[in-house]
C-alpha cells in the first residue's frame, strides 16, 4: 500500500483545488457559449424573417409591375385601333378612298 506524506497531501489538495477551479471554470465558459449562441440563432432567425418580409415585398411590387405593364400595352392597343378606326370613318365621310 502505497502512504502519503504531508507534503505530498498538501499537493494533492491544491491540485483538487485546481480541477475543482478549472471544472468551474470550464462549466462557466460552457453556459456563457450556449447563450452567445442562443442570442446569435435568435439574431439570425429575425434576419431570416426581414429577408422572408422583403423577399414577398418585391415579390408583390414585380407583381404589380407586371400586371401595370400588361394593362397598359393593352389600353395602348385599345387606343390606337380606336384612332384607326376614326380616322377610317372620317376618311370615308369626306369620301376619300384608298387605292
Amino acid at each position: 500500500m502505497a502512504t502519503t506524506t504531508k507534503k505530498g497531501s498538501k499537493s494533492n489538495a491544491r491540485l483538487r483545488r485546481s480541477v475543482k477551479a478549472s471544472q468551474t471554470d470550464e462549466a462557466q465558459t460552457i453556459t456563457k457559449l450556449r447563450e452567445e449562441l442562443a442570442e446569435s440563432l435568435q439574431r439570425e432567425n429575425a434576419t431570416a424573417e426581414e429577408l422572408k418580409d422583403c423577399k414577398h415585398q418585391l415579390t408583390e411590387a414585380l407583381e404589380q409591375q407586371t400586371a401595370t405593364s400588361e394593362i397598359s400595352l393593352k389600353e395602348l392597343m385599345m387606343s390606337t385601333l380606336a384612332m384607326a378606326d376614326a380616322t377610317v370613318k372620317l376618311l370615308i365621310a369626306k369620301g376619300i378612298n384608298h387605292r
